[in-house]
Formats: C-alpha cells, sequence, structure tokens
C-alpha cells in the first residue's frame, strides 16, 4: 500500500498500490477487500478524499488524476494536468476542499478550477477567455462550450457543474484562437477545427482525442454538414465545397459561379442548401453534384432553376418540388424570411426578428417541435416567437409577435439552444459566460458559477460558515427589455430540421 484515505460519510478506507488498482476497504473487516477499482495503470502516489463533494482523488506516477464518487465508487473524471515538466511524476498535492482547489506539484506547481468565498464567487465566470461556440446534447443533458483558450467544459444542465474540461489546443500553439465545434453524425463524437484547421474527433464523456483526420482545410470553417458518413465543408472567403470521406480524405472539391463566400450550408434528403454572401441560395444534387435550383434574395425573390438562369428557357417540370416538402427559412441581419420551395414560388413571409435599432442577429435555433424560433442578437438579447404557422402565410410581415424576449447578456451572443421541452434556455456570449434560464425568461444562473436544482438556484456557502447549508435563493432576475446568411429547412410534417450557425 503506498497511499490510503478515509471517508467519514461511508466509513470506507480507500488504498492505492504498486499495481494501480484501488482498493474498497471496510475497517471492521481486515482479511478481504470490498471491491476493486480499476483506472490507473502504472502506481497510485496519492489518495485524497474530499468530504464536501464526496469525492475520493487518486493519482499515480504517470500524472493521471482519478476523481471517483464515494459510495457507488464510479469514476467520474479523469484528467492529466497540463504544465508540468513532462519526465517527473507527481511529488506534492494539496486539496483545499473549502474552495474546491487542487494544486498538485513536481518541479512546477499546477492549479485546478475550484470555487471560494463569496467574494471569489462573484468574480467567477463559466471561461477565461471569449466564447466562440456552444452545443446542447439533449440525450446526456449536458451543455458543451468551447473558448478561444481551447478549453472545452461539458455542463450538467440540472446542476450547473463542470462534470469535465479538457484542452485542444494545438501542440504548437498557446490558444486555439477561434474553434468551430459541431456533433458527428450520431451525436457520439465531438468534432473540433481550431487554429491548426485540423479536424478532431473527441470523447466529451472522458476528454480522450479519438483521431485527427488526414485533411488540413484551407481556412477557417464556416458550415459543416454531415450526410452518409460523408462531411461537407465550406470555408471563409470561399465559394468551393469540399467533400470529405469519414477518414478526411478529400473526395471532391465543387463550386459554382453564383457562390461568392458561402457562409452557411443545411441538408434536406440528398439535397444540399447552400447560402453565399453576395444573396445567392443554390440547391445541389448530392447524387449528381448539379445545382438543381437557386434563389436571389436581393434581387428577384422567386426561385429559379439553373437552366432558367442560364438559357432563358421554359422551366422544366421534372425540377418542381411539391410544396408540402418543406419551408426555407433564411436569415439576414436583421429579418427572417420564408420561402416557397417551389420553382414558381417565392417569398411568402418575413418578420423583424430585432427588437433595438443597431441589432443584428447573431444567433439561432429552433425547438424539437419546430413550432418555437430562438434568435440572440449583438447586444445580447434573446427572442422566442411562435413559428408553427409562419411560411404558410401570404403577407409580409414586418411585425412579428414575440413569446417572450429579455436580455441575456452584456455582449453578443454566440449561441441559443433549449431542451427538448423548450422549458429550459442556454445562451452564450462572447463575454466568458454560458446562462441558463427559464423559457420565460426568468434567470437560473451560469454555469461555472452559480449551483441549482431543477431550476432553483442554490446559494454557494461561504468558507467561514462552509459546514452551514445555506436557504435557497433565487438571484436577482437580470432586466427584461423588449454579413452573414443562414438558412434550414423548416416544415412540421418533417423530422426535425438541421442547424446552421455562422462563424
Amino acid at each position: 500500500v503506498t497511499s490510503v484515505a478515509y471517508s467519514p460519510w461511508s466509513r470506507y478506507f480507500l488504498t492505492g498500490g504498486m499495481s494501480g488498482v484501488l482498493r474498497v476497504w471496510f475497517p471492521h473487516k481486515t482479511k478481504s477487500y470490498e471491491r476493486e477499482l480499476l483506472g490507473h495503470k502504472e502506481t497510485v502516489s496519492h489518495v485524497v478524499y474530499n468530504s464536501i463533494e464526496k469525492m475520493f482523488v487518486s493519482i499515480s506516477i504517470d500524472k493521471q488524476i482519478c476523481f471517483w464518487t464515494d459510495g457507488d465508487w464510479n469514476l467520474k473524471q479523469r484528467i492529466f494536468p497540463s504544465g508540468l515538466i513532462p519526465t517527473a511524476p507527481i511529488t506534492s498535492v494539496c486539496y483545499n476542499i473549502h474552495n474546491n482547489e487542487f494544486y498538485v506539484a513536481n518541479s512546477v506547481i499546477g492549479k485546478c478550477f475550484g470555487r471560494g468565498t463569496n467574494v471569489f464567487h462573484e468574480t467567477l465566470k463559466s471561461h477565461c477567455m471569449p466564447l466562440c461556440s456552444m452545443l446542447y446534447h439533449g440525450i446526456y443533458k449536458q451543455v458543451i462550450s468551447v473558448c478561444q483558450k481551447g478549453i472545452v467544459t461539458v455542463w450538467d444542465i440540472l446542476t450547473g457543474k463542470a462534470v469535465m474540461e479538457f484542452d485542444i489546443t494545438p501542440s504548437k500553439h498557446k490558444i486555439a484562437g477561434n474553434t468551430f465545434m459541431s456533433f458527428d453524425e450520431v451525436n457520439r463524437k465531438l468534432i473540433t477545427i481550431s487554429c491548426d484547421r485540423l479536424i478532431k474527433h473527441w470523447n466529451f464523456n472522458s476528454g480522450e482525442q479519438l483521431e485527427i483526420l488526414e485533411a488540413t482545410l484551407p481556412n477557417d470553417v464556416t458550415s459543416i454538414v454531415l450526410m452518409n458518413d460523408v462531411m461537407y465543408i465550406s470555408t471563409k472567403d470561399s465559394s468551393k465545397i469540399l467533400q470529405l470521406n469519414s477518414n478526411g480524405k478529400l473526395m471532391n472539391e465543387f463550386d459554382h459561379f453564383l457562390l461568392n463566400n458561402i457562409s452557411s450550408m443545411d441538408h434536406h434528403d440528398d439535397k444540399l442548401i447552400v447560402a453565399s454572401s453576395n444573396g445567392n441560395i443554390l440547391t445541389w444534387d448530392l447524387e449528381t453534384l448539379t445545382v438543381l435550383y437557386y434563389i436571389n434574395t436581393t434581387n428577384n425573390p422567386k426561385i429559379q432553376s439553373l437552366e432558367l438562369y442560364l438559357r432563358q428557357q421554359t422551366l422544366r417540370h421534372d425540377l418542381l418540388i411539391d410544396a408540402t416538402t418543406g419551408t426555407l427559412l433564411t436569415i439576414g441581419d436583421l429579418y427572417i424570411t420564408a420561402w416557397s420551395t417551389t420553382i414558381n414560388g417565392g417569398l411568402i413571409s418575413r418578420f423583424k426578428a430585432v427588437i433595438q435599432d443597431g441589432a443584428k442577429i447573431t444567433c439561432v435555433s429552433l425547438s424539437e417541435s419546430e413550432t418555437i424560433l430562438l434568435t440572440g442578437d449583438s447586444y445580447g438579447v434573446v427572442c422566442l416567437y411562435d413559428i408553427e404557422d409562419f411560411g404558410l402565410q401570404t403577407k409580409d410581415n414586418l411585425e412579428y409577435e414575440t413569446i417572450t424576449s429579455w436580455k441575456a447578456g452584456t455582449s453578443e451572443l454566440i449561441s441559443v439552444a433549449c431542451d427538448p421541452a423548450c422549458e429550459k434556455i442556454i445562451t452564450a456570449e462572447v463575454d466568458y459566460n454560458v446562462k441558463l434560464w427559464s423559457s420565460t425568461g426568468t434567470f437560473v444562473g451560469i454555469f461555472g458559477k452559480d449551483r441549482w436544482v431543477n431550476m432553483v438556484p442554490k446559494q454557494v456557502p461561504a468558507v467561514e460558515d462552509i459546514e452551514i447549508v445555506g436557504p435557497e435563493s433565487m438571484p436577482p432576475q437580470e432586466e427584461k427589455i423588449i454579413d452573414v446568411l443562414e438558412l434550414w429547412i423548416f416544415a412540421a410534417c418533417l423530422p426535425p430540421s438541421l442547424y446552421l450557425f455562422p462563424v
């Protein structure tokens, strides 16, 4: 035995040894251990216990740190501290359980994040640098956010706690810079593309890097579409669409003279819809890689066939799409517009989706039922719209009634999302914070700073009264206030559509 820790809560000992195996012992049963915990491959040098979080922490000589839940003995998290001398094992450990701060050292001292006094608590933010992207995983009930430093944090939406944190910064860079983030086609892996422009897959539950695809992209990513194990990627200041296989090998590269800089993409069935910064929207048949239709959203608001544009001939009837197929929504700086998907159709309806003068739409999202549209703008305002009948109307609505709206941040919102029932609203703003709200705009808390249970905020105890369970209290509710094109397919009769977030 090289190390041991005792839990007064469960009344068990946890020991570590040369084999890397942890063993759980009951004090009054000394001849045999209760169970073995497998998480280390090298000698366990330290075992410590946090009586507040009810968590054991074990450290092995290869600098692997494992967090174990007391009582059910699950491996909650595994981390590898960065910045330590790589050839030297961790020799010293200090666990400040009051602040939930964890210090480790060999020749250099490293510190893991924690929480502290009320004064310190007020300075806490979700991230230490401006945010790049935020996603919500409805199955795991987790929020995933990434900042320009390259730190990806996985948050539990039910409590506000960070359940995983890992660094995606390329080895030769100090920060990751603008980072594009998406789930894979089956929502099991996290895809990131940062300053080295490599496509990386991660297990976001463990922080493990799974693979790096062989392709190196020419510029920052503006959009990704995943279909049938094929990846379609558009990059900044380019009209080209890159078609990659599941290994990242370039299969094809195609563009069109109607495209300028591609700002957003989406798909429906076997068709790829591409939006360009010059206002043109093209629909590609992915089987033949030919353009079927296009919309010029700036000049002539009608869907046209490529043949009509090139030769001014009669429209081909085999290019018609049935009116029940879907409604195309486009989002500009100020307006959200619905378009008919028939060739002879055109603009159906539109409305202004910002409340304050000078604001621009910066992010959008749909509820799972596709009846609620969420928007965020450059002034930090969130708006919810009931769009169940939008797109079925024929008039141009410059004013469209909101379900509710509120000021969700002090800076530009970069992402807005909701749970499947649209009861929890998550916002991410440039200024470091990811926040949780109710669907009526009631502020619940900031991820990484506040704690809550069932959407009810919990008071974080100060160091001097850490043993006292503070009363539940609601933080003051924030005051309610009433050149990139984005698009997606919307139809109430179809499965949930895809979302596009411009860079």
